[in-house]
C-alpha cells in the first residue's frame, strides 16, 4: 500500500519508516522514497518488536508536513504519542483485532 502511494506522488517528498529482520539494510530509496528500516528483534501478536522505531517515527514526523498511519499498529501510536508536535494524519484503517482478541485493550485508549 504505501509503495503505491509513494510512487504515484513522485512529486512529493516521502519518507518511509518501517521495520526490517536483524541485519536489514538501515536506510535505501525505492521509487523515489527514502525508506528507513528499523531493527526488528522478532514479532509479539504480530506485532515487530522495534524500539527504534519510535524514534524513526518521531524523527521524520517532524520533517514532514503529513503522515500516513497504518493503524492499527501500536507502536506508531506510541511515537507519535510521545511526539511534541506532528503534522496533521491520515490513517488508513487495515483491519480491527480479530486474532489477538486479548491485547485488544492495549490499543482500545488510542482509538
Amino acid at each position: 500500500m504505501v509503495r503505491n502511494i509513494t510512487s504515484m506522488l513522485r512529486e512529493f517528498d516521502h519518507s518511509v519508516v518501517t521495520t526490517g529482520p536483524d541485519g536489514a539494510i538501515d536506510r535505501e530509496v525505492i521509487d523515489g522514497a527514502n525508506v528507513f528500516r528499523c531493527r526488528s528483534y522478532g514479532q509479539i501478536a504480530s506485532m515487530p518488536i522495534a524500539p527504534s522505531l519510535v524514534s524513526g517515527i518521531r524523527k521524520q514526523a517532524r520533517k514532514h508536513q503529513l503522515i500516513a498511519l497504518h493503524y492499527p499498529f501500536p507502536l506508531a501510536e506510541l511515537a507519535l504519542f510521545f511526539s511534541f508536535r506532528t503534522p496533521p494524519i491520515i490513517v488508513h484503517w487495515h483491519s480491527d483485532i480479530i486474532a489477538q482478541k486479548k491485547l485488544k485493550w492495549l490499543v482500545a485508549p488510542m482509538t
